[in-house]
């Protein structure tokens, strides 16, 4: 994979690889980029960063960082990209944690490392994007990538020795540190390539942190393998939503990852019919993972755009798994399975008419181990944590967590199910449903609903519960309904039930 790496650099010098559109605009070719890692391995060099060090990144998206990536690639060392969505303590727990050799942090991040730096016991380095210009009376310690020598670029690696540590979003407690090889994010990467049909033509939109494995696969190794484009673009927030198309249009960006989120908040707030004509009339690829994708969401962005949704699913242990594949029909689910991936669906009810069990996943891209663990041998097949099942099509479905399961009354209850249900009602946005323990049913359900703004849940619960009677069976419809004005979600845009539940007990 290494040496495949270093031909695409050589066989695309002077094609473009990262439009950079975030502070002005700025044309990266695959030379210029390759030139740029020679600065990045200079850096680590000037640090006596050896084979096997750990080196922090505390950096925005910026073609700087992406450089680092590769930079350690080449210098063999084992890159640990922090996100800057996640909170303060779980920064210093993920300094604390590690034996880190070097901390790379910039100007657009240096508060963050200042607010956590009693963390901090290596050395670090502030460097200066392209676009940044430092004084500061206090510290001088800092330096431009550009200002260094660069270095002649050796391979130092092997595919399948330790590359990164990607940190999980702590749904559910203090995130873990997961150790992927180069092999696991390439490999991976080429095999949905394959999948989805991707090449030179495909300009990607980036607005995912590029610290969280969506911002580093899904739109940056996967459009270097297929020797694609990048449209490098500040992280996604409630401002990108009104000007969503203007960067599209300016650099006839044609591949789009996004997250359900995403596309709710398109569905809802994007008036600009020069997105829909755009879609109509361009050939355009929109993938979609990182959470559950509701039925309504996908419907309405489909109706809307006039394009069709290839959802995918994945695990950071595993990344990707399945996808939708243009060659395949309109089928809502996660797709097939990418070749070389394997799952088995264990039942615990012999009853499961959909033959619905618990996923179990083998695949060649599986993690190596976790941060301060041992490395352990591969297992044979990864429990998922998951619930799904295969259709007669060899599609995956995926209904739910494990851990989100509702038993009342001794019956199990998925909680997709319910909130498909109640997605359906037209003054409902976005619904989150969980189980609260109960003494004699043994959980009652609650359900949280985010309504159209306007509307209030003492007018709109009667009219839910109904909707719910009629699709849903008796142990199904919910015990209760709660209005919410938004979820708490983790760094990937997934709702955090545990802190949803936690905060309806506290009422």
């Amino acid at each position: 994979m290494i040496r495949k790496i270093q031909d695409i650099f050589k066989k695309n010098e002077n094609r473009i690889f990262i439009i950079e559109d975030s502070y002005g605009c700025s044309t990266i070719t695959y030379g210029d980029f390759y030139r740029l890692i020679g600065h990045s391995v200079s850096l680590l060099e000037q640090f006596n960063v050896r084979k096997g060090d750990i080196v922090a990144a505390v950096l925005t998206n910026s073609t700087e960082f992406a450089a680092l990536y590769f930079a350690c690639i080449y210098k063999g060392c084992v890159i640990l990209p922090i996100n800057l969505n996640i909170h303060a303590d779980e920064i210093k727990h993920i300094l604390n944690s590690n034996t880190i050799k070097l901390l790379v942090y910039s100007l657009c991040t240096r508060s963050v490392v200042m607010n956590v730096s009693s963390s901090i016991n290596c050395k670090s380095i502030m460097i200066l994007m392209r676009h940044e210009e430092f004084n500061h009376p206090e510290e001088d310690d800092h330096v431009s990538l550009l200002d260094l020598e660069p270095v002649a670029l050796h391979d130092r690696n092997s595919d399948n020795s330790m590359f990164s540590i990607t940190f999980t979003s702590g749904t559910t407690s203090m995130p873990k540190g997961i150790i992927h090889s180069i092999e696991n994010w390439f490999g991976n990467a080429e095999s949905f390539n394959k999948a989805m049909g991707f090449g030179r033509e495909n300009r990607f939109l980036h607005i995912w942190p590029m610290a969280y494995s969506t911002g580093f696969l899904n739109t940056l190794v996967s459009p270097f393998l297929a020797e694609g484009s990048v449209v490098l673009r500040p992280i996604f927030d409630s401002n990108t939503i009104i000007d969503f198309w203007s960067p599209v249009l300016r650099h006839q960006i044609n591949t789009f990852w996004l997250a359900p989120s995403m596309l709710s908040a398109l569905n809802r707030v994007d008036k600009d019919p020069k997105g829909i004509d755009y879609c109509k009339n361009q050939k355009v690829t929109f993938c979609v993972g990182t959470a559950p994708l509701p039925v309504k969401v996908r419907n309405e962005f489909q109706n809307k755009y006039g394009v069709r949704i290839f959802e995918s699913y994945g695990l950071s242990e595993l990344l990707l798994i399945s996808s939708e594949i243009p060659s395949k029909e309109d089928n809502p689910s996660v797709g097939k399975l990418l070749p070389c991936v394997e799952i088995k669906v264990k039942n615990k009810k012999a009853d499961a008419s959909n033959g619905e069990g618990e996923i179990f996943v083998k695949t060649p891209w599986q993690c190596l181990g976790y941060m301060n663990d041992s490395l352990r041998d591969e297992i044979d097949y990864f429990d998922t944590g998951d619930m799904g099942y295969l259709d007669e099509n060899e599609n995956l479905h995926i209904s739910g967590r494990t851990k989100d399961i509702i038993i009342r009354g001794g019956l199990n209850i998925s909680p997709k199910s319910i909130e498909e249900v109640i997605l359906q009602h037209s003054k409902v946005e976005e619904v989150a449903v969980f189980g609260i323990q109960h003494e004699f049913y043994g959980e009652k359900i609650i359900a949280a609903v985010k309504l159209l703004p306007g509307y209030r849940i003492e007018e709109e619960s009667s009219s839910i519960l109904e909707l719910c009677r009629k699709k849903l069976n008796t142990y199904s419809v919910p015990t209760s309904i709660i209005q919410v004005n938004d979820f708490p979600r983790n760094s990937s845009g997934k709702i955090k039930k545990s802190k949803l539940r936690d905060e309806y007990l506290k009422t």
